[in-house]
């Protein structure tokens, strides 16, 4: 009713209540990321607002389009329902492994609204010829 920026003033409210029925359907990754929403949206300047407000607003968009096309693609779920564990990544036959020796090349620690910490820790295969990257998601 109040446009791009009624949204944004009261993006707070609007994204916690949305973000609790979504917890209630089981899709807490999308909840965490909605909740999310607020904080980034607050804080950059005023005048980048709209159109980070509009960015975030438009993924959402086709994250739900994918999804309805989609909704047993495993990229998918982990985007919108819980995350898989450890143990079923590692059991995953199509999870690919690399035994190498690897260097860290940098590390990003994030504490969210809903008390998740998320630790990522970016990786340089040393062994390979060509450069090989990965990133370890922790939670």
């Amino acid at each position: 009713r109040l446009g791009l920026s009624g949204f944004i003033d009261g993006s707070s409210d609007r994204c916690r209540r949305i973000a609790a029925r979504l917890v209630d359907m089981k899709a807490t990754a999308l909840a965490g990321r909605i909740d999310e929403i607020p904080s980034r949206l607050m804080a950059l300047r005023i005048e980048e607002r709209p159109d980070a407000a509009i960015r975030e607003l438009g993924k959402l968009v086709l994250l739900a389009k994918a999804w309805r096309s989609a909704p047993d693609d495993p990229e998918l779920k982990r985007l919108v329902s819980t995350s898989e564990t450890r143990e079923q990544v590692l059991a995953n036959p199509d999870a690919r492994q690399v035994e190498s020796f690897w260097e860290v090349l940098g590390e990003k620690i994030e504490s969210r609204r809903d008390g998740l910490v998320s630790h990522s820790t970016w990786l340089l295969d040393l062994k390979s010829t060509t450069p090989q990257f990965a990133v370890l998601l922790d939670y």
